[in-house]
């Protein structure tokens, strides 16, 4: 049997033919990019989502092949506060709040996510796929139900989000 790795509390026995081939030394720069990366801003730039390809302005980039992906969702910006998220049903919902004090970015790894902003009376219904980046601006209200099974990764810098929530369950459709 081919040597197990620990993923997560869970062990997994690694595929034959996953390890870097012959020269690429392991390293993520020999894995193929992914497509253009798309910037679009709403809520007068309250809202920002990027679908991360392997061209990002700041550097950011999502990139797979056979072993699976890699996506680089910081550079040279601390961000004190980190938390997977995991959605496991279409139709669960996460959020719904607001925070007065804290940047928040979340990052869909996998699955697909709508999401559902409002900032100054204007609202936004956007569907986030695997690769999205979305950053909220403190101030802008956000929620998200699953399209489908998601993980995703919040992180953020500013006030401890668990102290700086607001509940906003009238946000929710």
């Amino acid at each position: 049997m081919p040597p197990a790795r620990r993923l997560m509390g869970l062990t997994a026995a690694r595929p034959r033919g996953t390890l870097p081939s012959p020269g690429s030394g392991g390293d993520w720069r020999a894995i193929p990019l992914a497509a253009r990366t798309t910037v679009r801003s709403y809520l007068d730039g309250g809202v920002t989502v990027e679908v991360l390809g392997g061209d990002s302005a700041a550097g950011l980039f999502r990139a797979s092949d056979q072993r699976g992906g890699v996506a680089w969702l910081s550079r040279g910006e601390p961000f004190p506060y980190l938390h997977v998220v995991e959605f496991r049903c279409p139709g669960d919902r996460r959020g719904f709040h607001v925070h007065e004090g804290h940047n928040e970015r979340l990052y869909v790894f996998s699955g697909t996510l709508r999401l559902i902003a409002e900032h100054d009376g204007e609202r936004i219904d956007e569907l986030l796929e695997a690769g999205s980046l979305v950053s909220f601006a403190p101030g802008v209200a956000h929620g998200f139900i699953a399209e489908a099974p998601t993980i995703a990764v919040s992180f953020g810098t500013g006030t401890d989000p668990m102290k700086d929530t607001t509940p906003r369950p009238d946000l929710a459709p």
